[in-house]
């Protein structure tokens, strides 16, 4: 993965098993200052998603981050940004 902006998140055993086992394709996160300051003007390729703060790990090429509106989501929330996953690495 060198040369690649990696995005590093962890998650709970429930929304990391559901990403592991192919069922969840999709991440979202609340739009708020915290994740705007990350995704506007910056380009992630890879997003490393951590079980819990245990070693495993899996990772994923991003296909887009995206700022979705008023879509549902995990979150209940009118905005929010989606990172679409791509191909597991």
């Amino acid at each position: 993965m060198a040369g690649n902006k990696v995005l590093s998140l962890n998650l709970t055993f429930y929304w990391y098993d559901l990403i592991n086992s192919g069922k969840k394709t999709t991440e979202y996160r609340r739009y708020c200052h915290y994740w705007n300051k990350r995704f506007e003007n910056n380009q992630y390729d890879v997003v490393i998603f951590h079980r819990g703060y245990s070693r495993n790990t899996i990772a994923f090429k991003i296909n887009e981050i995206k700022l979705l509106k008023n879509k549902p989501n995990d979150l209940n929330e009118a905005i929010c940004w989606a990172i679409e996953l791509g191909e597991r690495i």
